[in-house]
């Protein structure tokens, strides 16, 4: 009895041995396969088509799909780097077939010196489509009945471009800046209800003409 169970862990030993090699083996490749990812990360490129089956102002409000109709769809991410120098460059894009959009580029050397511009695009529609004669919208200068009625929807667009600096310095320190330009344009809905009747109201349109700048250090 004594021999058998000496035998048989003997044997267990054997082949615990025997699988050792494997499982570092595979644990080195899951390992230099995550570095891979992070030292030489793919570029992706998708793109597509979507439909929208109805005019659907809420859905729609702020990524432009309110209109019934195709659409576009593309979004990137294009990776390069020098092995030599560390020398990133970097460019990206999401829902550029759309009103909302992003785009940025980045170029830097790891562990030294960076910067980046990006630019967003935001559409605001109103949820309302209005029949009015007011004549003048987007101006500074709006006539009440002066032309024929029509249906208008209302909107606005928030347009931003953003720099950033960024320097790496002694001890573990870093400095960066950011500069942000954000210009926001359109018209807007401004009314109040009347006692004329149900559902009626005075409408006016608030034109919107506005930048914003901000720099941070």
């Amino acid at each position: 009895m004594a021999n058998k169970a000496q035998n048989t862990a003997f044997r267990l030993a054997a082949l615990a041995a025997a699988l050792l090699p494997v499982y570092a083996s595979l644990a080195q490749s899951q390992d230099a396969a995550e570095i891979d990812k992070l030292t030489k990360p793919g570029s992706v490129i998708e793109f597509g088509a979507g439909y929208v089956d109805e005019d659907n102002n809420r859905f729609g409000q702020y990524n432009g799909l309110n209109e019934k109709g195709g659409y576009g769809l593309l979004d990137f991410n294009i990776n390069r780097r020098n092995e030599e120098t560390g020398n990133w460059l970097q460019f990206s894009g999401s829902n550029v077939g759309l009103d909302m959009r992003k785009l940025r580029f980045d170029h830097r050397t790891q562990g030294n010196w960076g910067y980046f511009v990006q630019y967003d695009q935001i559409p605001r529609y109103s949820q309302y489509v209005v029949n009015t004669g007011l004549a003048g919208i987007g101006s500074g200068t709006v006539t009440i009945n002066g032309q024929p009625l029509r249906d208008v929807q209302l909107e606005t667009q928030r347009k931003a471009w953003t720099l950033g600096l960024d320097k790496a310095l002694p001890a573990g320190w870093d400095v960066q800046f950011r500069y942000r330009s954000e210009e926001k344009t359109g018209s807007r809905i401004w009314g109040q209800g009347t006692t004329g009747g149900a559902g009626q109201f005075q409408f006016l349109a608030d034109p919107i003409d506005y930048n914003t700048q901000q720099f941070e250090a």
